[in-house]
């Protein structure tokens, strides 16, 4: 059985919570491994983005003994070249290795770099995803390409049922443009005059002044100094807390390829309403266990919470769902998934 054998991996990914306060999957994912038995090595924790690929490029290498199979990170953009200087690496080593993507804007950069990304692609053991649309973007290159979902540790999200609804939103990502929090902020604001009550908690690290300063702008300009809280950056375990005391999950992303944070929310029972981008169409259901509204829409936004707030039965519908949703990517649920894959290139 592949949870029996003992596996040594190399996992090259962003290892930054500690720096910027964002927590990727390899985060979670390396200490469930090594709680399994697995030896993994890992790369990198820099800040700087030149040291980071430096960090990647010499744990591949001078650590080659340490390891049998790597698992490589793919995103668009800069960080797709880390990406082709490890798997580089890697290929002179004889080392397999898994390519991982990721990324909302992969898609889109495969377009502009069809070349690039398919000899990369091509050139790995395996390759998996956590999205369902970059496995359909990438599947006429990898027929064989494999749904990987990320996971969420369940046993740190108690789950509360929302029967009813208050007014007590939450937003959870990185302050960032691709996110569009204003919207967030601008939802609030169409909701106040029926919902005086109304609050709203901006959980996450600010990675972008421009976007921050719209968001400052919004609570300003409408008047919400009163309404909105700025909580900043919260570590992996203490989000479970700070999302207890709302009961209305928004997101308002314009890319996504999975959307760990909406999980999360689902796994508290609170009512999730999210973009219909990405991803997310293909995770969750409108009406069922979420509210799929369109990016950029505050109106739309704020209709939905609206509904959430006033319509019998939907808050109560939502939350259960939501939970139900949530408790398929238990990590207890994934590891053995990851364990199947290294078994498979181990074999191979």
């Amino acid at each position: 059985m592949a949870a029996e054998r003992r596996f040594r991996v190399l996992i090259i990914d962003n290892f930054l919570h500690k720096t910027l306060g964002t927590f990727g999957v390899s985060e979670a994912l390396v200490p469930r491994l090594t709680a399994r038995g697995h030896s993994v090595t890992a790369a990198s924790r820099y800040h700087n983005r030149v040291l980071r690929l430096l960090d990647m490029l010499w744990t591949a290498w001078s650590r080659r003994g340490d390891y049998d199979m790597a698992v490589v990170a793919v995103f668009s953009g800069g960080a797709f070249t880390w990406a082709e200087s490890v798997a580089g690496m890697l290929r002179r080593l004889g080392k397999p290795y898994v390519l991982a993507l990721h990324g909302g804007n992969l898609a889109n950069f495969s377009v502009r770099h069809p070349g690039r990304v398919e000899k990369l692609i091509r050139s790995a053991a395996w390759v998996i995803t956590p999205s369902h649309m970059l496995q359909q973007a990438f599947q006429p290159v990898r027929p064989d390409l494999e749904v990987m979902p990320n996971g969420v540790d369940m046993d740190l999200f108690t789950y509360r049922h929302r029967p009813q609804a208050a007014p007590r939103l939450a937003w959870l990502r990185a302050i960032q443009r691709m996110y569009a929090p204003h919207v967030a902020v601008e939802a609030a604001a169409l909701l106040r005059d029926a919902f005086p009550a109304v609050e709203l908690a901006m959980i996450g690290p600010n990675k972008d002044p421009e976007a921050m300063a719209r968001v400052q702008d919004a609570i300003t300009a409408h008047g919400l100094t009163d309404h909105v809280r700025i909580v900043g950056a919260v570590p992996m375990q203490d989000v479970p807390a700070a999302l207890e005391p709302y009961d209305i999950f928004i997101n308002t992303t314009m890319v996504e390829s999975f959307g760990v944070s909406v999980i999360q929310a689902a796994a508290r029972g609170m009512c999730i309403i999210t973009t219909n981008v990405g991803e997310l169409p293909y995770i969750w259901q409108h009406d069922h266990d979420a509210i799929l509204v369109p990016p950029n829409d505050p109106a739309a936004l704020a209709a939905a919470i609206r509904r959430v707030l006033t319509e019998p039965g939907l808050a109560a519908r939502l939350s259960a769902n939501a939970r139900a949703k949530a408790e398929r990517y238990d990590w207890h649920k994934l590891i053995p998934r990851w364990e199947t894959l290294f078994a498979r290139i181990d074999s191979a």
